[in-house]
């Protein structure tokens, strides 16, 4: 489980422009009581998917990317805690694929390329 706390945040970034559909996003956490937030990338730009709070502290389960575009697309996931930032996954997703990262950092599901 990742705990994050005032000001951390996840975030997914896209290595590129999606030819048809951006690549979607599910983050499953707990915050007084379990939370699901659903986000897609924008581009390269970065999309938070969840930031914590002073209290009650954030704790997120799973993050689950899924690549429903028709083109390959390289995804950057980050963690930023105490304002140290750390691409914890960094994955070349071929169309239809999709990967999920759980409560130990273990990334499973994926058919392409983890760098």
């Amino acid at each position: 489980m990742l705990r994050l706390g005032s000001g951390d945040t996840i975030t997914i970034a896209a290595g590129g422009a999606a030819a048809t559909t951006a690549p979607s996003v599910v983050t499953r956490y707990f915050q007084n009581g379990p939370k699901t937030a659903v986000a897609s990338t924008n581009g390269t730009s970065a999309v938070t998917l969840v930031t914590g709070l002073a209290a009650p502290e954030v704790d997120v389960d799973t993050i689950s990317v899924a690549n429903i575009d028709t083109q390959a697309n390289t995804v950057t996931v980050t963690a930023t805690i105490g304002g140290v930032a750390v691409n914890f996954a960094v994955i070349t997703m071929q169309a239809g694929d999709q990967f999920t990262v759980d409560t130990n950092g273990k990334i499973t599901g994926i058919n392409s390329a983890v760098n």
